[in-house]
């Protein structure tokens, strides 16, 4: 990948980590490995957030 991209984008270092073909990022340093880990679960988090606001919605309609 870093042949291609010298700073590879979150969402595609996301894409990476999840999958099993890559799952020990070993081209990725151990710093980059934690940031990606804390967008995962702020994007998972922030989706249950939405899903959590919407269900909340729709039982007072």
């Amino acid at each position: 990948m870093n042949h291609y991209w010298n700073v590879p984008n979150d969402y595609a270092m996301i894409g990476i980590l999840l999958d099993p073909r890559y799952k020990e990022l070993q081209f990725a340093s151990d710093h980059l490995k934690v940031q990606i880990q804390k967008k995962l679960r702020s994007i998972y988090e922030n989706y249950i957030d939405q899903e959590d606001d919407d269900y909340n919605n729709k039982d007072n309609d």
